[in-house]
Order: structure tokens, then C-alpha cells, then sequence
């Protein structure tokens, strides 16, 4: 329900007829509530309760990512979720168990004994059950920037879709040569 989480209302001042308890003022054209919570701040405070757990799925995601650990990454992705990239001006999905195989098949950036680059750059939980992480990740030579959006079902927040974008770093490969 949006709105006010009142379940009686009455003007200031005398009766409304709109119900009874609660206090009521119409103030410029306004409905001043007093003693009331709105559901806004409700959702508010419920959402800022689950930042940690947010955060805590997005390290997840990137130990998974740097470690090459399938299972951490299985933990915060749902089943049904997917990457969706850009490859020559063609939209490109990948089902998470493709992606996952892929992991499997390579050696980690912590195997390469590479230097961990990662930094969460936003978090947008537009609701308490959606929300949205940007995040760029280094495995050189290749730049990521991510788009993960999340939902919370069952009391967990997964991942059910990636986008990302991909920068090679060619001078990183010629350094290496």
C-alpha cells in the first residue's frame, strides 16, 4: 500500500468523517499526520537493513569472481539469472551455467598471482526487494564494469541478471609480451 500507514484518520480541530483516532491538519492544502509512520519510511528503514546483506552478496560475487570459486559465485547468482553483454553491436546472453563453466575453465586472477582490483561504485536499492550494483573489476588485461540487479526472495538477495561492458587493456599486453 502507498501512502500513509494509518488505519483511522480525523481532522484537526473536529471531526472529518474520514474515521476516527489519529490527528489530522489540513495545512495549505496539506494533510499534516501526527503520530504516524508513513509506509515511505517504513520502506526506508527496511531497506536500509538489508544494505549489508547487499553488500555482503556483491563481496561474494567479487571473491567468486577473483578466486575463481564457482561456488561462491553459484551462492549469489540465481538459477534462472543471466549475463547479457554487447559483441560487435550484437546483444549477446549468456545462461549462468555457460558463464560458470567458463569460470571453471580458466585460471583465477588470484592463481595468476594478481593483484586484486575491484570497487563497488553504487548501490540503488529502489525497493525492498530490488536493487542495483554498478561495479568495475580489473583481471587484466580486461576492465569490467558491471551492472548487477538484485532480488530478495525467500530472505536472500541474488543476482538475476548481469550486464556488463568490457575494456582490453592493450597496453597491459604489450608490457607482458
Amino acid at each position: 500500500m502507498l501512502g500513509w500507514g494509518l488505519k483511522t484518520l480525523r481532522k484537526f480541530g473536529g471531526s472529518s468523517g474520514i474515521g476516527h483516532g489519529g490527528r489530522v491538519r489540513l495545512i495549505w492544502g496539506l494533510w499534516e499526520i501526527h503520530g504516524a509512520v508513513s509506509d515511505k519510511e517504513n520502506k526506508e528503514k527496511n531497506m536500509n537493513d538489508d544494505r549489508p546483506a547487499i553488500e555482503e552478496a556483491v563481496k561474494t560475487y567479487l571473491d567468486g569472481i577473483f578466486e575463481g570459486d564457482v561456488e561462491k559465485l553459484l551462492s549469489v547468482f540465481h538459477a534462472t539469472s543471466s549475463l547479457g553483454y554487447e559483441a560487435n553491436g550484437v546483444f549477446k546472453s549468456l545462461p549462468r551455467d555457460e558463464w560458470l563453466e567458463a569460470i571453471r575453465g580458466r585460471a583465477s586472477a588470484k592463481s595468476r598471482g594478481l593483484e586484486r582490483h575491484d570497487e563497488i561504485l553504487q548501490i540503488d536499492q529502489f525497493s525492498p526487494t530490488t536493487a542495483m550494483v554498478k561495479l568495475k573489476c580489473w583481471i587484466p588485461p580486461k576492465y569490467f564494469t558491471d551492472y548487477l540487479c538484485f532480488l530478495k526472495a525467500e530472505g536472500k538477495w541474488q543476482v538475476t541478471q548481469k550486464v556488463f561492458f568490457i575494456e582490453v587493456d592493450n597496453d597491459w599486453m604489450s608490457s607482458c609480451a
